[in-house]
């Protein structure tokens, strides 16, 4: 539980700083890098947690927050995938942007 609302609020700060275009005042801050490594790392961390679920129980309950966990893994390592090849889309033609 605290894996899924960790990252929740991490996403929440992320949406509210883009919501708000507080994220143009911070122009040193690599925007398109951290959104890759907060995708990178909830990914590592639903796979702990998904592996650390299984591994003490077998139970029904157990079992379906595993399969859970696998789809958010995909889901996260998609946009992880999506955010790089935007990003380096993006260095190589900037008329795509």
């Amino acid at each position: 539980m605290g894996a899924a609302l960790l990252e929740i609020l991490v996403t929440l700060t992320f949406l509210g700083l883009r919501a708000t275009y507080y994220h143009e005042r911070l122009t040193r801050v690599n925007w398109p890098c951290l959104d890759f490594l907060r995708c990178v790392s909830a990914a590592i961390i639903f796979i702990v947690v998904g592996f650390a679920v299984i591994a003490t129980n077998h139970e029904g309950s157990a079992v379906s927050a595993f399969v859970f966990s696998l789809i958010l893994i995909g889901i996260f390592c998609l946009d992880a995938y999506k955010t790089y090849q935007a990003e380096m889309g993006s260095e190589e033609d900037p008329e795509r942007r």
